[in-house]
C-alpha cells in the first residue's frame, strides 16, 4: 500500500500523546480516527498496528535510534501538561522508520528524503546479541528486576509471550445465542471464527492481517456477545453462582464479569456492580441493556458506608482488585511504560485495604473471590495468606487457579477462592 505523509504524522501525532502526554494508548487511537474520519479501513488498520508495536517494542525501537531509555525521564504523570515535550515529531518519525525498517514495510520517498536512513544498522542494533534482557524484552529495568525476582526463570518466558498480539475472543450470551449460531452469523459478514470453549461459550476471532471490527456485526448488536479475553472468562464460573443468589461484584468497572455472572445466574437473583468510578457503572448500564440482562443494580463507591450498609449481605463476592496489569500487557503495552515502583506499592497496599474491608460483605457460608490480572505472587498468593493469617478462624481457601499466557493463548490471571466458615473457630 502506498502510504502517505498524513497517515504517518498521525502515527507520530498518537505516539507523541502517549509518551509525551501519558494518554491511554486505546484512547489516542480512539481520538485520532475519530479526527480523521476520511482514513479507510486499511490505514485505521496500518496506524492502529504500527502504533501498537511501537508502543510494545518502545524501548528497541529506542535503540535502533541511539535514543536512550531513562525510567525517570519518561514516567509521566497526567496533569503535567505544561512539562516540555520529552520526544520531538522528528524522533518520533525516525522511530516509525525503524518499525518500518523492521517490518520491512517500504519507507515513503518522502521520509527517505528528510532522513538519512541506514537499513543495515537499524537491522543490525534490532537484532544485537549485546542488548541487556530489558532491552531485549522492551521493559523498564525496575520491571524486569522485579519480575525476574519474583518469577525466577518463568519470567522470560511470560513476558516473550506477552510481547505479542494480543488474539480477540468473545463471549457468548448464552441466554440469546448457542456459540455456533454466533459463529455463523459471523460468517455471514465475512469474520472467520471458530469455538474453542463449548461450554463457557468461548469462541476465538481469525484476526489475520484484517482484524475485524466484531462491533459493528449485527451479532454484537442483538446482545449476542461481548468482547472478553479468553482468561477472563474463567473468572465468573469460579465463584461458583447459582440462579437467585445475591451477589456482589464489587470491583465492576465497565461489567464484563457482572455481564457474564448475571448469564450464568440465568438473568435470576440480583448482582450489586460497584465501583469507585461512575462513568464505568454507565458503560456497564449500556452494556446490560443490550444483552437483556435486567437483574445487575449499580452502585458508585462514594464513601464507606456503601460497603457497610452491605455487611454480611452477599452469598458471592467477586473483588477483580486494581493491579498492575502485568497479566494483560498484550492488550495493554502501554501500561508497562506507565506503571512505577512508588505504584506498584500503592497496589500491593490498596489490595490489602479491599480484601480486608469487602470481605464483610460475604454472609456465613458465603464464598468470595479474590482475582487479578498480574501475574507476581506479591499481588496473588501473598495477599490471600496475608489475609488468611489474620482472618484464619473465619475464612479458609477453597482452591486457586493461575493461567499463565506462556501456557495458554490467554492473558494472565490470578484467582482464589475463600469461603467464609458458617461460625467461628
Amino acid at each position: 500500500m502506498k502510504i502517505h505523509r498524513p497517515i504517518v504524522e498521525g502515527m507520530a501525532a498518537a505516539l507523541s500523546d502517549i509518551f509525551n502526554l501519558g494518554y491511554f494508548a486505546d484512547k489516542v487511537l480512539e481520538r485520532t480516527f475519530k479526527a480523521h474520519r476520511k482514513w479507510g479501513g486499511r490505514d485505521r488498520r496500518f496506524v492502529a498496528e504500527g502504533v501498537y508495536d511501537i508502543v510494545r517494542w518502545w524501548r528497541r525501537y529506542l535503540k535502533t535510534q541511539n535514543m536512550v531509555w531513562s525510567d525517570e525521564q519518561y514516567v509521566r504523570f497526567r496533569g503535567e501538561k505544561d512539562a516540555p515535550l520529552l520526544l520531538s515529531e522528528e524522533d518520533l518519525l525516525k522511530i516509525i522508520v525503524s518499525w518500518m525498517v523492521v517490518k520491512k514495510i517500504e519507507v515513503p520517498e518522502w521520509l527517505q528524503v528528510e532522513f538519512s536512513i541506514d537499513d543495515q544498522y537499524i537491522m543490525s542494533t534490532w537484532e544485537s546479541v549485546g542488548l541487556s534482557r530489558s532491552e531485549r524484552l522492551s521493559l523498564s529495568d525496575w520491571m524486569d528486576q522485579l519480575g525476574s525476582s519474583l518469577l525466577s526463570d518463568r519470567w522470560e518466558a511470560q513476558i516473550a509471550s506477552m510481547n505479542q498480539p494480543a488474539p480477540v475472543f468473545l463471549r457468548v450470551n448464552t441466554l440469546k445465542a448457542r456459540p455456533q449460531e454466533v459463529v455463523s452469523s459471523l460468517e455471514e459478514e465475512e469474520i472467520e471464527s471458530r469455538v474453542i470453549d463449548e461450554g463457557r461459550g468461548t469462541i476465538e476471532v481469525n484476526s489475520g492481517e484484517r482484524r475485524p471490527n466484531v462491533f459493528q456485526t449485527q451479532a454484537y448488536k442483538k446482545g449476542w456477545f461481548e468482547v472478553q479475553d479468553g482468561g477472563s472468562q474463567w473468572i465468573a464460573p469460579f465463584l461458583q453462582v447459582e440462579p437467585g443468589q445475591r451477589v456482589i461484584d464489587a470491583c465492576a468497572g465497565a461489567g464484563g464479569k457482572s455481564l457474564h455472572l448475571a448469564t450464568l445466574m440465568q438473568n435470576k437473583g440480583r448482582i450489586i456492580s460497584m465501583d469507585v468510578e461512575d462513568w464505568k457503572l454507565k458503560e456497564l448500564r449500556k452494556r446490560s441493556s443490550r444483552a437483556g440482562l435486567d437483574i445487575i443494580e449499580t452502585r458508585a463507591i462514594d464513601s464507606t458506608k456503601v460497603i457497610k450498609r452491605l455487611k454480611e449481605q452477599a452469598d458471592r463476592l467477586l473483588l477483580d482488585v486494581p493491579c498492575t496489569g502485568v497479566g494483560v500487557l498484550r492488550r495493554n503495552p502501554d501500561s508497562k511504560w506507565r506503571l512505577t515502583e512508588d505504584r506498584y506499592l500503592e497496589l500491593l497496599k490498596l489490595q490489602s485495604e479491599i480484601i480486608e474491608r469487602y470481605s464483610q460483605m460475604v454472609k456465613p457460608g458465603g464464598k468470595m473471590v479474590y482475582a487479578t490480572c498480574s501475574l507476581w505472587p506479591t499481588e496473588n498468593e501473598e495477599q490471600v495468606k496475608a489475609f488468611l493469617s489474620s482472618h484464619g478462624s473465619q475464612w479458609e481457601l477453597e482452591e486457586e487457579k493461575i493461567i499463565s499466557p506462556a501456557e495458554t493463548s490467554f492473558d494472565g490471571f490470578y484467582m482464589a477462592r475463600l469461603v467464609r466458615k458458617s461460625t467461628s473457630s
